[in-house]
């Protein structure tokens, strides 16, 4: 047990952008949930053809390590993720007609 969490911990570090504060992913996977027939491309891989890593408004970015993080570089504010949030959404939909659905929850 020991080693395969060990196994995980390593993944995570080599895949997931841990360097900065984030909420980890932000969006789901689309086409994976209760009524899903069979899973489709990630949300990162939608996002990562569009060619926004590194994408940003204020201090929120789009990690360069996994496009489905949000990062802080900084002083992000809720206006700044959220612009990005919508930003990326629209990107994904216009270039790949796919709704992509955030895994976060928001207030506002």
């Amino acid at each position: 047990v020991e080693k395969k969490i060990k196994e995980y911990m390593a993944y995570r570090r080599q895949t997931q952008d841990s360097s900065l504060p984030s909420a980890g992913c932000v969006f789901k996977n689309p086409g994976q949930g209760k009524a899903a027939k069979r899973a489709g491309p990630s949300a990162a891989y939608f996002i990562e053809r569009c060619g926004l890593k590194g994408s940003y408004f204020g201090d929120a970015h789009v990690s360069l390590k996994h496009a489905n993080f949000i990062v802080n570089n900084g002083q992000a504010t809720f206006a700044d993720i959220r612009k990005l949030i919508l930003y990326i959404t629209r990107q994904v939909k216009n270039r790949f007609n796919v709704n992509l659905e955030p895994e976060i929850r928001t207030w506002a």
